[in-house]
């Protein structure tokens, strides 16, 4: 075995940067490996609010489609291109009971049955031979969501815990970036980064304490994964665990821009957000901003401007420049991030877990199994994990055992979550 050699400064002419991109995983059209996996969940497509009475072209795993909204009130998400000749839908005329191509006036249903070949003495026998390309859609609290899987393995809409909780509000928001959706959605499986990219500028997002590093550690749950980063705050033990349900959703706990004053919520949200592939290229968070009914208007605001800072490229290069945000970040990595070309350490064992879930996702749809995360026959809310976990520890533990402290606290933070006992932990009087 030949010896290691030693790092060479200024190596930049010896060193040969890959461009293997990770077909499997990275690639997201029909007929690919992690397209065909991802296509056996529910994906958002757009907020319901963007589609009004046209219909409105659209790109969902690779696929030219166009979605519209009868005059019935029905959305119905087709092949974009006519199966006559080609036409794109996005011109037709939307009817009462779907839509009509503006070239010769082929009707659709929201199925794709043909309902009129008009012109044609032989249009009925037609039009009971075959249906146009559709996929079924679901609204739900402002987004609309499209299956475009199999019809015989499709699984139950997923409704989980969070997404009931009878007093907040959930806003729909939507932020797109034009890169591939796996670098953009492992973010929130890397909770580090709080203490480089939205701390050591000139502007913190999250208050001073995202300043200290965190311990960081990971779980597998029975619908995904939890990444716990925990600290010691202003005299309390902080533990920030964010979820992400398989394949491409998570949800990110709020936090307290002024932890001496205000403890963060156990179990309320700030951010539930999908991750949404448009094509290998392009992709969207899709999902709800949660607010809860009493948080007055002033911290409504505040929250706001931090949940959506720096997660689209809307700001002047300059600005971009001198206060990165999570979009400048996951942008400059490239349209594909090249995992050859990375040196993973340990605080990236929740990005490492996710592509092993990938990895094992893909694989069980090729041996026609169902991947983890999709629901069938639940009764009633699917429990989530994850949230923030806190306890009174009023003097700041010593060096020599600070990290000793911080992980014992985080292995029991995520013990109780995996239990479901999302309240279990001893929390000091507000």
């Amino acid at each position: 075995m030949s010896e290691r050699q030693a790092p060479r400064p200024y190596s930049g002419y010896g060193l040969v940067r890959s461009e293997r991109v990770d077909e499997a995983m990275l690639r997201v059209g029909r007929g690919t490996p992690g397209g065909e996996y991802l296509r056996r969940f529910w994906q958002p497509l757009m907020l319901a609010k963007e589609l009004a009475d046209l219909p409105l072209p659209v790109k969902l795993l690779g696929e030219e489609l166009v979605v519209f909204r009868d005059k019935g009130g029905r959305i119905g998400l087709l092949h974009r291109f006519c199966s006559h000749r080609n036409a794109s839908l996005e011109f037709g005329l939307v009817r009462e009971r779907g839509l009509q191509c503006c070239y010769h006036g082929w009707h659709y249903d929201v199925d794709g049955t043909i309902l009129d070949i008009p012109g044609d003495p032989n249009g009925d026998y037609l039009r009971r031979q075959f249906c146009h390309g559709a996929y079924p859609t679901r609204e739900y609290k402002g987004i609309i969501f499209a299956y475009m899987g199999p019809p015989e393995a499709m699984p139950d809409f997923p409704l989980y815990d969070f997404m009931e909780m009878p007093d907040q509000d959930m806003i729909p928001i939507v932020f797109r970036s034009p890169v591939n959706w796996v670098h953009v959605r492992e973010n929130t499986q890397d909770p580090i980064h709080v203490s480089f990219l939205h701390t050591m500028f000139a502007d913190p997002q999250f208050g001073p304490w995202s300043y200290d590093l965190p311990a960081i550690q990971w779980a597998e749950t029975p619908i995904g994964q939890i990444t716990s980063s925990t600290r010691w705050v202003d005299g309390f033990l902080y533990a920030r665990v964010n979820e992400l349900i398989l394949p491409n959703f998570s949800r990110v706990p709020d936090i307290s821009l002024d932890f001496g004053k205000q403890r963060p919520t156990p179990r309320r949200n700030g951010l539930s957000l999908w991750i949404t592939p448009f094509d290998d290229l392009s992709c969207a968070m899709i999902g709800w901003a949660h607010f809860d009914h009493a948080m007055g208007e002033a911290e409504r605001a505040q929250h706001w401007a931090m949940f959506t800072f720096g997660q689209d490229g809307s700001r002047s290069y300059e600005g971009r420049h001198r206060l990165p945000g999570d979009w400048d970040a996951w942008v400059s990595q490239g349209k594909f991030a090249i995992h050859d070309n990375e040196h993973l350490v340990h605080s990236d064992g929740g990005v490492k877990l996710f592509r092993k879930q990938l990895r094992e996702g893909i694989k069980a749809v090729e041996r026609g199994k169902d991947p983890k995360g999709i629901i069938r026959g639940a009764n009633g809310p699917v429990p989530s994990y994850g949230g923030n976990y806190w306890k009174a520890m009023p003097e700041k533990p010593a060096d020599d055992v600070r990290w000793d402290v911080l992980k014992a606290f985080s292995r029991e933070s995520m013990a109780a979550t995996l239990k479901g006992r999302h309240e279990a932990l001893p929390k000091a009087a507000e």
